[in-house]
Protein backbone atom coordinates (compact mmCIF):
# COMPACT_ATOMS: atom_id res chain seq x y z
CA UNK A 1 0.00 0.00 0.00
CA UNK A 2 3.05 2.45 0.68
CA UNK A 3 3.97 1.99 -2.88
CA UNK A 4 0.81 2.93 -4.02
CA UNK A 5 0.80 5.85 -1.69
CA UNK A 6 4.27 6.44 -3.57
CA UNK A 7 3.45 6.48 -6.85
CA UNK A 8 0.22 8.18 -6.59
CA UNK A 9 1.71 10.88 -4.53
CA UNK A 10 4.45 11.48 -7.22
CA UNK A 11 1.55 11.45 -9.91
CA UNK A 12 -0.11 14.00 -7.81
CA UNK A 13 3.23 16.57 -7.51
CA UNK A 14 3.76 16.11 -11.09
CA UNK A 15 1.19 18.79 -11.44
CA UNK A 16 2.34 21.09 -9.27
CA UNK A 17 2.79 23.44 -11.73
CA UNK A 18 -0.23 23.82 -12.10
CA UNK A 19 -1.25 24.77 -8.27
CA UNK A 20 -4.74 24.77 -7.66
CA UNK A 21 -5.69 27.79 -5.04
CA UNK A 22 -6.09 27.09 -2.17
CA UNK A 23 -14.48 22.24 6.03
CA UNK A 24 -16.06 17.20 7.46
CA UNK A 25 -20.59 14.26 6.71
CA UNK A 26 -22.08 11.04 6.97
CA UNK A 27 -24.73 10.50 4.55
CA UNK A 28 -28.41 10.76 5.71
CA UNK A 29 -30.08 7.70 7.57
CA UNK A 30 -32.34 8.04 4.91
CA UNK A 31 -33.22 9.96 1.55
CA UNK A 32 -34.35 12.89 2.11
CA UNK A 33 -38.28 13.78 1.29
CA UNK A 34 -39.40 16.43 -0.93
CA UNK A 35 -39.44 19.88 0.51
CA UNK A 36 -42.52 20.65 -0.40
CA UNK A 37 -44.93 23.59 1.60
CA UNK A 38 -46.14 22.25 4.10
CA UNK A 39 -49.41 22.36 5.85
CA UNK A 40 -50.31 24.56 8.07
CA UNK A 41 -50.69 22.57 11.91
CA UNK A 42 -53.42 22.02 13.20
CA UNK A 43 -54.63 23.56 16.23
CA UNK A 44 -54.71 22.53 19.96
CA UNK A 45 -56.66 19.35 20.32
CA UNK A 46 -59.04 19.65 23.31
CA UNK A 47 -60.63 16.68 24.19
CA UNK A 48 -64.56 16.58 24.10
CA UNK A 49 -66.56 16.21 27.33
CA UNK A 50 -68.07 12.44 27.78
CA UNK A 51 -71.41 11.45 26.11
CA UNK A 52 -74.46 11.52 27.69
CA UNK A 53 -75.70 8.23 27.65
CA UNK A 54 -78.25 7.28 24.92
CA UNK A 55 -81.94 7.14 25.34
CA UNK A 56 -83.47 3.34 25.07
CA UNK A 57 -85.44 2.34 22.38
CA UNK A 58 -86.69 -0.68 20.39
CA UNK A 59 -85.89 -0.57 16.85
CA UNK A 60 -88.58 -1.51 14.42
CA UNK A 61 -87.47 -4.58 12.13
CA UNK A 62 -85.30 -3.42 9.04
CA UNK A 63 -87.33 -4.31 5.62
CA UNK A 64 -84.31 -3.70 3.60
CA UNK A 65 -80.66 -4.89 4.70
CA UNK A 66 -77.69 -2.28 4.95
CA UNK A 67 -75.69 -1.97 2.17
CA UNK A 68 -72.24 -3.86 2.72
CA UNK A 69 -69.42 -1.26 2.72
CA UNK A 70 -66.90 -0.46 -0.76
CA UNK A 71 -63.12 -2.33 0.16
CA UNK A 72 -60.88 0.07 -1.18
CA UNK A 73 -58.60 -0.71 -3.66
CA UNK A 74 -55.28 0.40 -2.29
CA UNK A 75 -53.47 -0.57 -5.33
CA UNK A 76 -55.01 1.47 -7.39
CA UNK A 77 -52.56 4.60 -9.09
CA UNK A 78 -52.91 8.11 -6.75
CA UNK A 79 -50.34 9.77 -8.72
CA UNK A 80 -48.31 9.68 -11.39
CA UNK A 81 -45.73 11.67 -12.42
CA UNK A 82 -42.65 11.80 -15.36
CA UNK A 83 -39.85 14.24 -14.93
CA UNK A 84 -37.24 14.35 -18.29
CA UNK A 85 -34.66 15.85 -19.89
CA UNK A 86 -33.95 14.90 -23.32
CA UNK A 87 -30.61 16.25 -23.67
CA UNK A 88 -29.04 14.30 -21.21
CA UNK A 89 -31.59 11.43 -21.11
CA UNK A 90 -32.86 11.85 -18.37
CA UNK A 91 -36.44 10.53 -18.02
CA UNK A 92 -37.52 8.94 -14.20
CA UNK A 93 -40.97 8.26 -13.22
CA UNK A 94 -42.89 7.93 -10.29
CA UNK A 95 -45.99 6.41 -9.58
CA UNK A 96 -47.63 6.03 -6.25
CA UNK A 97 -50.95 4.23 -5.47
CA UNK A 98 -53.71 4.20 -2.84
CA UNK A 99 -51.92 2.32 -0.48
CA UNK A 100 -48.73 4.49 -0.18
CA UNK A 101 -46.95 2.36 -2.38
CA UNK A 102 -44.52 4.16 -4.48
CA UNK A 103 -42.53 2.71 -7.13
CA UNK A 104 -39.72 4.69 -8.89
CA UNK A 105 -38.26 4.07 -12.46
CA UNK A 106 -35.22 5.53 -14.36
CA UNK A 107 -36.80 4.52 -17.82
CA UNK A 108 -33.03 5.32 -19.45
CA UNK A 109 -31.12 2.65 -17.17
CA UNK A 110 -34.38 0.11 -16.68
CA UNK A 111 -33.61 0.46 -13.02
CA UNK A 112 -36.63 0.15 -11.18
CA UNK A 113 -37.35 0.70 -6.85
CA UNK A 114 -40.26 0.54 -4.84
CA UNK A 115 -40.62 1.71 -1.58
CA UNK A 116 -43.51 1.33 0.87
CA UNK A 117 -45.44 3.66 3.42
CA UNK A 118 -45.00 6.49 1.56
CA UNK A 119 -47.86 8.16 2.32
CA UNK A 120 -46.73 11.60 3.46
CA UNK A 121 -44.99 12.03 -0.58
CA UNK A 122 -48.26 10.96 -2.05
CA UNK A 123 -50.10 13.71 0.44
CA UNK A 124 -47.51 15.95 -0.60
CA UNK A 125 -47.90 15.81 -4.49
CA UNK A 126 -51.74 15.86 -4.07
CA UNK A 127 -51.33 19.30 -2.81
CA UNK A 128 -49.07 20.60 -4.42
CA UNK A 129 -49.17 19.51 -8.59
CA UNK A 130 -53.17 21.25 -8.47
CA UNK A 131 -51.45 24.33 -8.49
CA UNK A 132 -48.66 24.03 -10.44
CA UNK A 133 -48.61 26.02 -13.69
CA UNK A 134 -46.66 24.57 -16.66
CA UNK A 135 -46.39 26.69 -19.87
CA UNK A 136 -45.21 24.76 -23.12
CA UNK A 137 -41.40 25.12 -23.34
CA UNK A 138 -40.08 26.71 -26.23
CA UNK A 139 -39.63 24.76 -29.60
CA UNK A 140 -37.26 22.18 -30.01
CA UNK A 141 -35.86 23.04 -26.44
CA UNK A 142 -34.32 19.52 -25.38
CA UNK A 143 -32.39 21.38 -22.54
CA UNK A 144 -35.57 22.33 -20.73
CA UNK A 145 -37.20 20.56 -17.56
CA UNK A 146 -40.28 18.88 -18.61
CA UNK A 147 -43.30 17.82 -16.49
CA UNK A 148 -45.97 15.45 -16.83
CA UNK A 149 -48.39 14.36 -13.92
CA UNK A 150 -51.76 12.77 -13.32
CA UNK A 151 -53.97 12.82 -10.46
CA UNK A 152 -56.72 10.01 -11.37
CA UNK A 153 -59.00 11.07 -8.39
CA UNK A 154 -58.90 14.45 -9.35
CA UNK A 155 -59.23 14.08 -12.48
CA UNK A 156 -56.83 16.63 -13.29
CA UNK A 157 -53.21 16.37 -15.46
CA UNK A 158 -50.75 18.89 -16.58
CA UNK A 159 -47.75 18.73 -18.70
CA UNK A 160 -44.93 21.23 -19.49
CA UNK A 161 -41.82 23.49 -18.83
CA UNK A 162 -41.21 23.05 -15.04
CA UNK A 163 -39.95 26.28 -13.61
CA UNK A 164 -40.69 26.11 -10.37
CA UNK A 165 -36.99 26.43 -7.86
CA UNK A 166 -38.59 24.46 -4.96
CA UNK A 167 -40.28 21.34 -6.85
CA UNK A 168 -37.27 21.33 -9.28
CA UNK A 169 -35.20 21.17 -6.57
CA UNK A 170 -36.75 18.73 -4.90
CA UNK A 171 -37.56 16.22 -7.30
CA UNK A 172 -34.36 16.08 -8.47
CA UNK A 173 -33.22 15.43 -4.50
CA UNK A 174 -35.97 12.63 -3.75
CA UNK A 175 -34.95 11.02 -7.71
CA UNK A 176 -31.36 11.10 -6.88
CA UNK A 177 -31.55 10.02 -3.11
CA UNK A 178 -33.28 6.68 -4.50
CA UNK A 179 -32.30 6.08 -7.96
CA UNK A 180 -28.35 7.58 -7.53
CA UNK A 181 -27.72 10.43 -9.38
CA UNK A 182 -28.36 10.80 -13.38
CA UNK A 183 -25.23 10.85 -15.37
CA UNK A 184 -26.06 11.22 -19.47
CA UNK A 185 -25.23 7.83 -21.56
CA UNK A 186 -21.65 7.37 -22.03
CA UNK A 187 -20.33 9.89 -19.33
CA UNK A 188 -16.56 8.98 -18.83
CA UNK A 189 -16.79 11.10 -15.48
CA UNK A 190 -19.42 11.60 -13.20
CA UNK A 191 -20.07 13.89 -10.35
CA UNK A 192 -22.99 15.07 -8.31
CA UNK A 193 -22.85 17.02 -4.83
CA UNK A 194 -25.93 17.34 -3.02
CA UNK A 195 -27.71 20.09 -1.40
CA UNK A 196 -26.09 21.30 1.72
CA UNK A 197 -26.66 24.09 4.02
CA UNK A 198 -24.33 26.27 1.29
CA UNK A 199 -25.61 25.48 -2.48
CA UNK A 200 -27.88 23.67 -4.54
CA UNK A 201 -27.28 20.20 -5.52
CA UNK A 202 -24.84 20.46 -8.75
CA UNK A 203 -24.02 17.91 -11.03
CA UNK A 204 -21.53 17.61 -13.88
CA UNK A 205 -20.49 14.76 -16.71
CA UNK A 206 -17.95 14.35 -19.03
CA UNK A 207 -18.36 13.06 -22.26
CA UNK A 208 -16.56 11.21 -24.54
CA UNK A 209 -16.33 13.60 -27.37
CA UNK A 210 -14.48 15.90 -25.04
CA UNK A 211 -18.15 17.69 -23.94
CA UNK A 212 -18.52 19.22 -20.35
CA UNK A 213 -21.98 18.80 -18.86
CA UNK A 214 -22.61 20.77 -16.14
CA UNK A 215 -25.94 21.72 -14.18
CA UNK A 216 -27.62 22.93 -10.75
CA UNK A 217 -30.58 20.93 -9.60
CA UNK A 218 -32.93 24.42 -9.76
CA UNK A 219 -31.97 25.31 -13.21
CA UNK A 220 -35.08 25.56 -15.73
CA UNK A 221 -33.24 24.87 -18.77
CA UNK A 222 -29.48 23.24 -18.67
CA UNK A 223 -26.67 25.32 -20.09
CA UNK A 224 -25.32 23.90 -23.49
CA UNK A 225 -22.24 21.90 -22.97
CA UNK A 226 -18.60 23.42 -22.73
CA UNK A 227 -15.40 21.97 -24.74
CA UNK A 228 -13.57 20.14 -21.63
CA UNK A 229 -10.12 20.91 -23.07
CA UNK A 230 -10.88 24.22 -22.34
CA UNK A 231 -12.81 23.90 -19.33
CA UNK A 232 -11.06 21.14 -17.35
CA UNK A 233 -7.90 20.39 -19.36
CA UNK A 234 -6.60 17.86 -16.81
CA UNK A 235 -10.29 16.46 -16.17
CA UNK A 236 -9.66 13.65 -18.54
CA UNK A 237 -6.14 12.22 -17.68
CA UNK A 238 -6.34 12.75 -14.27
CA UNK A 239 -10.06 10.50 -14.35
CA UNK A 240 -7.69 7.79 -16.35
CA UNK A 241 -4.88 7.60 -14.22
CA UNK A 242 -7.16 7.09 -10.44
CA UNK A 243 -6.70 4.20 -8.97
CA UNK A 244 -9.90 2.62 -9.46
CA UNK A 245 -8.69 -0.89 -8.05
CA UNK A 246 -7.72 0.46 -4.66
CA UNK A 247 -10.77 2.77 -4.07
CA UNK A 248 -13.01 2.48 -1.55
CA UNK A 249 -17.02 3.05 -1.92
CA UNK A 250 -17.36 5.58 0.77
CA UNK A 251 -14.88 8.31 2.07
CA UNK A 252 -18.12 9.71 4.69
CA UNK A 253 -16.89 12.17 7.76
CA UNK A 254 -19.51 13.26 9.98
CA UNK A 255 -19.56 17.28 9.62
CA UNK A 256 -22.12 19.46 9.95
CA UNK A 257 -23.68 21.25 7.16
CA UNK A 258 -21.92 19.48 4.22
CA UNK A 259 -23.19 17.10 1.15
CA UNK A 260 -23.45 13.97 0.24
CA UNK A 261 -21.16 13.44 -3.23
CA UNK A 262 -20.97 10.90 -5.45
CA UNK A 263 -18.01 10.22 -7.88
CA UNK A 264 -18.19 8.00 -10.88
CA UNK A 265 -14.41 7.98 -12.07
CA UNK A 266 -14.75 5.75 -15.02
CA UNK A 267 -17.51 4.38 -17.54
CA UNK A 268 -19.97 2.38 -15.86
CA UNK A 269 -17.67 2.41 -12.70
CA UNK A 270 -18.98 2.03 -8.77
CA UNK A 271 -20.51 5.37 -7.37
CA UNK A 272 -18.16 6.46 -4.73
CA UNK A 273 -19.97 8.42 -1.71
CA UNK A 274 -17.60 11.07 -0.66
CA UNK A 275 -18.71 13.87 2.37
CA UNK A 276 -16.91 16.13 3.95
CA UNK A 277 -13.78 15.41 1.41
CA UNK A 278 -11.34 17.92 3.64
CA UNK A 279 -11.59 15.13 6.62
CA UNK A 280 -11.73 11.96 4.37
CA UNK A 281 -10.37 12.34 0.93
CA UNK A 282 -7.40 10.22 0.25
CA UNK A 283 -4.06 11.42 -1.09
CA UNK A 284 -4.84 9.61 -4.54
CA UNK A 285 -8.16 10.55 -5.26
CA UNK A 286 -7.05 14.69 -4.72
CA UNK A 287 -5.61 15.49 -7.95
CA UNK A 288 -9.07 14.55 -9.53
CA UNK A 289 -11.03 16.04 -6.92
CA UNK A 290 -9.50 19.40 -6.95
CA UNK A 291 -10.14 19.12 -10.64
CA UNK A 292 -13.84 18.51 -9.93
CA UNK A 293 -14.28 21.04 -7.43
CA UNK A 294 -12.84 24.13 -9.88
CA UNK A 295 -14.69 23.54 -12.65
CA UNK A 296 -18.43 23.22 -10.72
CA UNK A 297 -16.70 26.97 -8.99
CA UNK A 298 -18.89 28.65 -12.09
CA UNK A 299 -22.09 27.50 -12.32
CA UNK A 300 -22.44 27.48 -7.98
CA UNK A 301 -20.84 30.89 -7.71
CA UNK A 302 -23.71 32.95 -7.56
CA UNK A 303 -25.78 31.00 -5.66
CA UNK A 304 -23.39 29.81 -3.24
CA UNK A 305 -22.84 30.66 0.95
CA UNK A 306 -19.04 30.64 1.18
CA UNK A 307 -18.04 27.91 3.50
CA UNK A 308 -15.73 28.54 6.71
CA UNK A 309 -11.99 27.21 6.08
CA UNK A 310 -11.18 23.84 7.09
CA UNK A 311 -9.09 22.98 9.82
CA UNK A 312 -7.44 20.41 7.72
CA UNK A 313 -7.59 22.73 4.16
CA UNK A 314 -9.05 20.33 0.68
CA UNK A 315 -5.40 21.12 -0.68
CA UNK A 316 -3.30 19.97 2.30
CA UNK A 317 -1.13 16.89 2.45
CA UNK A 318 -0.15 17.44 6.04
CA UNK A 319 -0.76 19.02 9.24
CA UNK A 320 1.23 19.39 12.36
CA UNK A 321 0.31 21.40 15.21
CA UNK A 322 3.64 21.04 17.64
CA UNK A 323 2.79 21.65 21.76
CA UNK A 324 4.63 24.75 21.88
CA UNK A 325 1.80 26.15 19.28
CA UNK A 326 3.92 25.99 15.56
CA UNK A 327 2.48 24.97 13.47
CA UNK A 328 3.53 23.14 9.88
CA UNK A 329 0.63 22.95 6.98
CA UNK A 330 2.14 21.34 3.25
CA UNK A 331 -0.21 21.50 0.66
CA UNK A 332 0.19 19.55 -2.54
CA UNK A 333 1.36 21.50 -4.81
CA UNK A 334 4.74 21.80 -2.32
CA UNK A 335 3.25 25.02 -1.13
CA UNK A 336 4.38 25.48 2.95
CA UNK A 337 2.49 27.68 5.59
CA UNK A 338 4.35 27.81 9.06
CA UNK A 339 2.92 29.60 11.99
CA UNK A 340 5.24 30.38 14.89
CA UNK A 341 4.68 30.64 18.45
CA UNK A 342 3.01 34.25 18.06
CA UNK A 343 0.90 33.11 15.09
CA UNK A 344 3.27 34.72 12.33
CA UNK A 345 2.80 33.58 9.19
CA UNK A 346 5.49 32.17 7.11
CA UNK A 347 5.50 30.75 3.70
CA UNK A 348 8.04 28.12 2.05
CA UNK A 349 8.46 25.35 -0.56
CA UNK A 350 8.70 21.60 -0.01
CA UNK A 351 10.23 19.35 -2.87
CA UNK A 352 8.53 16.41 -3.85
CA UNK A 353 11.20 13.77 -2.76
CA UNK A 354 11.01 15.68 0.73
CA UNK A 355 7.03 14.95 1.12
CA UNK A 356 7.51 11.81 0.01
CA UNK A 357 9.77 11.06 2.24
CA UNK A 358 8.68 12.44 4.89
CA UNK A 359 4.89 11.20 5.15
CA UNK A 360 6.86 7.56 4.11
CA UNK A 361 8.34 7.68 7.54
CA UNK A 362 4.93 9.19 9.42
CA UNK A 363 2.85 6.04 8.19
CA UNK A 364 6.05 3.58 8.20
CA UNK A 365 6.11 5.05 12.30
CA UNK A 366 2.86 3.15 13.58
CA UNK A 367 2.25 6.47 15.18
CA UNK A 368 -1.07 7.32 13.43
CA UNK A 369 -4.39 6.14 12.56
CA UNK A 370 -7.70 6.25 10.29
CA UNK A 371 -10.83 7.34 12.11
CA UNK A 372 -9.77 10.73 13.44
CA UNK A 373 -9.23 9.50 17.01
CA UNK A 374 -7.94 13.17 17.84
CA UNK A 375 -11.01 14.72 18.01
CA UNK A 376 -13.27 14.99 20.63
CA UNK A 377 -16.48 13.37 20.31
CA UNK A 378 -18.95 16.37 20.52
CA UNK A 379 -16.95 19.63 19.08
CA UNK A 380 -18.10 23.13 19.34
CA UNK A 381 -19.21 24.61 16.20
CA UNK A 382 -15.95 26.58 15.99
CA UNK A 383 -12.62 26.97 17.13
CA UNK A 384 -9.53 28.95 15.99
CA UNK A 385 -6.93 28.49 13.88
CA UNK A 386 -4.28 27.93 16.84
CA UNK A 387 -4.78 27.53 20.18
CA UNK A 388 -1.79 27.04 22.41
CA UNK A 389 -2.12 23.50 23.47
CA UNK A 390 -0.40 20.70 25.57
CA UNK A 391 0.12 18.23 23.02
CA UNK A 392 1.22 17.85 19.04
CA UNK A 393 -1.03 16.89 16.72
CA UNK A 394 -0.33 15.78 13.05
CA UNK A 395 -2.92 15.33 10.63
CA UNK A 396 -1.53 13.20 7.35
CA UNK A 397 -3.61 12.68 3.80
CA UNK A 398 -2.63 9.24 3.25
CA UNK A 399 -3.75 6.35 0.49
CA UNK A 400 -6.75 5.68 2.50
CA UNK A 401 -7.92 8.29 4.03
CA UNK A 402 -6.79 10.80 6.40
CA UNK A 403 -4.74 9.75 9.09
CA UNK A 404 -3.77 11.36 13.06
CA UNK A 405 -2.04 11.12 15.76
CA UNK A 406 -1.80 13.10 19.04
CA UNK A 407 0.85 13.11 21.68
CA UNK A 408 2.11 14.70 25.14
CA UNK A 409 4.84 16.52 23.01
CA UNK A 410 6.60 15.09 19.64
CA UNK A 411 9.34 17.63 19.67
CA UNK A 412 12.13 16.51 22.08
CA UNK A 413 14.56 13.61 21.69
CA UNK A 414 12.33 11.02 22.95
CA UNK A 415 10.28 11.30 19.81
CA UNK A 416 12.85 10.14 16.71
CA UNK A 417 9.45 9.58 14.95
CA UNK A 418 8.95 13.11 14.55
CA UNK A 419 13.07 14.21 14.33
CA UNK A 420 12.79 14.71 10.60
CA UNK A 421 9.10 16.59 10.93
CA UNK A 422 10.65 19.22 13.77
CA UNK A 423 13.72 19.78 11.63
CA UNK A 424 11.92 21.32 8.56
CA UNK A 425 9.65 23.00 10.39
CA UNK A 426 12.76 24.79 12.48
CA UNK A 427 14.06 25.62 9.28
CA UNK A 428 11.15 27.34 7.77
CA UNK A 429 10.85 29.08 10.26
CA UNK A 430 14.13 30.27 10.35
CA UNK A 431 14.17 30.63 6.30
CA UNK A 432 10.67 31.17 5.90
CA UNK A 433 9.48 34.62 4.07
CA UNK A 434 6.77 36.33 5.77
CA UNK A 435 3.13 36.64 4.36
CA UNK A 436 0.84 39.41 4.22
CA UNK A 437 -1.80 36.89 6.25
CA UNK A 438 -3.21 38.30 9.31
CA UNK A 439 -2.52 35.87 11.97
CA UNK A 440 -5.88 36.63 13.88
CA UNK A 441 -7.78 33.59 14.94
CA UNK A 442 -10.69 32.68 12.51
CA UNK A 443 -13.50 30.21 13.30
CA UNK A 444 -12.89 27.21 11.51
CA UNK A 445 -15.11 23.92 11.15
CA UNK A 446 -13.95 20.36 13.10
CA UNK A 447 -15.36 17.06 12.93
Amino acid sequence: MKRLWIGALAVLLAGCSQAVQLTPTADLAGPTPLSLPAAPLPSTFTPPPPPLPLPTFTAAPSLTPLPSATPINFDQTAVELRYTIPAIGLDRRLQANVGGQLILVDETTGEARQFNNQGGILLQLQQTLPDLTLEPPPSGCDTCVQLRFDLPFSELAGEGWLQDPILLASIENYMSARLGPHFPPGTQVGFRRGVSAYAPAHTLALMADGRLWRWLATDTQLSSPTDAAVTAPNLAFLAANAPSDSLNENYMVDCAGTAVESLMAAPNAPIIRISCPEFSLPNTLLPLYLTLDEALAPIIADVSAPRPPSAFPLTALLDYQRADAARLTIHWDGTAVVLDTAAQPYTGTVTASQIISLTNALLDSGQLQLGLTTFEPTVTPAATVITPTAVSRILLRGPDGVYDGQWPDASGSDAPDFADLNALLDSLLGNGLPTAVSPTATAVPEP
